[in-house]
């Protein structure tokens, strides 16, 4: 026990005399940088598709569900659901069925407040 209270006593000692080594004097003058704010990036069409800005874009890499039975999708390593209204597009921007998506397809999609894709476009 004496042995353990030594050994905490010499690293409190230790990190007290770093501490006290360091000059932080309030006279010195620091310039600290302003944050600047990042853009929303989004990912845009391809050259000669509609002009939309999507909230992401990627290759499937699994559709599925849930153990509580939603729809799921995972993009580029990326976890999303699918809203309960979702809509798939093809590349003329036509209204398609679910199955048209599959693993390996690209895609583009849109996401609600909650995160959850609205809108999923195939690319290809």
């Amino acid at each position: 026990m004496i042995q353990k209270v030594k050994k905490l006593l010499f690293y409190i000692t230790m990190v007290l005399l770093f501490f006290s080594s360091i000059n932080l004097s309030a006279d010195e003058n620091i310039d600290i940088l302003p944050i600047r704010s990042v853009p929303d990036l989004k990912a845009q069409a391809s050259p000669g598709e509609r002009n939309l800005s999507f909230n992401g874009m990627g290759t499937v890499q699994r559709i599925g569900t849930n153990e509580a039975g939603r729809k799921l999708i995972v993009i580029d390593d990326r976890l999303r659901y699918f809203a309960p209204d979702v809509k798939y597009y093809n590349t003329k921007g036509e209204i398609v069925s679910a199955i048209h998506v599959y693993e390996g397809k690209t895609v583009g999609y849109f996401v609600n407040d909650k995160r959850e894709i609205t809108g999923l476009y195939l690319k290809n």
